[in-house]
């Protein structure tokens, strides 16, 4: 299948990314208030791909991540999937606008 067949193939399943999303946003701020509990409130961006972070933290962005894993699953996305939805979400406006709707429809 070509790229833009899997694109395409992809645009369905934003329903199903909305939901993972609106699940995972909880988790996400969940895990971000105990990082800062450890780091302080000057928390690096992205602080779950630094290096040499302390144990606590580590464990806490390897639960976020395994939590997370399983709420993309549940919405019957492969992390293969979510990831590739997220990128065409930032770059098209197709699948922004999509995103949009899907959210609203659920809030």
């Amino acid at each position: 299948m070509s790229s833009i067949a899997h694109a395409q193939a992809l645009l369905p399943k934003v329903g199903n990314y909305a939901d993972a999303v609106l699940q995972m946003e909880p988790l996400r701020l969940n895990a971000l208030t105990k990082v800062r509990s450890y780091m302080g409130q000057q928390t690096p961006k992205n602080v779950c791909r630094q290096s040499d972070l302390p144990n606590s933290v580590k464990t806490t962005c390897t639960d976020f991540y395994n939590r997370s894993a399983d709420v993309i699953q549940r919405n019957g996305l492969s992390n293969w999937e979510f990831n590739q939805i997220t990128e065409k979400v930032r770059t098209d406006t197709l699948y922004r606008q999509r995103l949009d709707q899907e959210l609203q429809r659920r809030q």
